[in-house]
């Protein structure tokens, strides 16, 4: 979608994308119902919304930092190839912003399909 919206100028897709976010912000605010029961919730503690958290988790257990720093790796390979596909094919086959676009498009529809089945 943003590489359709580039043709019309560069800013055009980041305004997209926060309108997006906003849609879905309100929907799942004023929508979406809250899934836990009021009396099984619990306070909230700043202490526990604490990122660092998780590596002090990982630090009690080795035995997943193996599984952590591998899909660590995976990420990083996956948006790799994403950043520089638009690079490699509007210099290789001098793409357009909307042929880019399309192609990343048809590449997350084709993601979703197999993780959805």
């Amino acid at each position: 979608m943003g590489g359709v919206l580039g043709h019309y100028g560069s800013r055009v897709p980041f305004y997209a994308a926060a309108g997006l976010c906003l849609l879905n912000f309100l929907y799942g605010y004023f929508i979406l119902p809250e899934s836990l029961d009021k009396d099984k919730r619990r306070e909230f503690n700043w202490k526990r919304a604490n990122p660092i958290g998780s590596f002090k988790f990982l630090g009690k257990h080795p035995e997943i930092s193996g599984l952590i720093v591998s899909l660590i790796l995976i990420y990083i390979a996956g948006h790799a190839v994403q950043s520089n596909w638009s690079f490699f094919t509007m210099y290789k086959f001098n793409w357009t912003e909307r042929m880019v676009g399309i192609s990343l498009g048809v590449v997350g529809l084709l993601v979703g399909i197999v993780q959805g089945a």
